[in-house]
């Protein structure tokens, strides 16, 4: 699920992220929790977000701040954003997104 590229490693997101998926999601992330990179989450994929996805995604983001790396968030859905903004993410989504 994962590449590593220079001085980043991409990751990207199945087109679903429901309750059922949040466990296989941890997984993949925590594998690159010690990467020596940033890391950039490829969303143009995601049909379907749920709660407990963006919390691991939330959780993920802050282990890899503990080892002085960012999170970029890369081509996110509409249905992504809106999950966010749903949530009052706003910021969040804001402040991770690639340019």
């Amino acid at each position: 699920m994962g590449q590593q590229g220079g001085s980043e490693t991409i990751v990207a997101l199945p087109e679903i992220l429901d309750l059922n998926c949040a466990s296989a999601l941890k997984a993949s992330l925590m594998e690159h929790v010690d990467a020596s990179t940033d890391v950039t989450i490829d969303c143009s994929k995601v049909e379907r977000i749920a709660t407990p996805a963006i919390q691991v995604i939330l959780a993920f983001a802050k282990s890899i701040g503990m080892h002085d790396h960012t999170l970029r968030l890369r081509s996110p859905t509409e249905t992504f954003r809106n999950a966010f903004e749903d949530l009052g993410l706003h910021d969040q989504l804001t402040k991770w997104s690639a340019t």
